[in-house]
C-alpha cells in the first residue's frame, strides 16, 4: 500500500515539476513567435515561425541577426540587422 502511494506521489510530483519547468523555459529562455506581416520578405515569409534565444539578450547584435523587441499589441516587433562599420 505504501509503495503504491509513493509511486503515485512521485508521478504527480514529476508532472508538476515538468509543467513548471516548461512554463519557465517558454517565458525566460526560449520564446516562439510567428511572423505576422511581410515586411521582411523574401527572407521571412508571412506565417513563418521563429524561436528566440532570450539568454543572449545582453550581447551586441551581429550581421544577419534578427532582433525581436516589445511592441504594444498581440505581436512582437521584428527587425533584421546588418551593422556596417564606417
Amino acid at each position: 500500500m505504501i509503495n503504491k502511494f509513493l509511486l503515485i506521489s512521485a508521478i504527480l510530483l514529476l508532472g508538476i515539476v515538468s509543467v513548471a519547468g516548461t512554463f519557465y523555459v517558454r517565458e525566460n529562455v526560449i520564446k516562439a513567435y510567428k511572423i505576422p506581416a511581410g515586411s521582411m520578405e523574401p527572407t521571412l515569409l508571412i506565417g513563418d515561425h521563429i524561436l528566440v534565444d532570450r539568454s543572449k539578450a545582453s550581447r551586441a547584435p551581429n550581421r544577419g541577426d534578427l532582433i525581436v523587441f516589445q511592441y504594444p499589441g498581440k505581436y512582437g516587433k521584428y527587425r533584421d540587422t546588418i551593422p556596417i562599420n564606417g
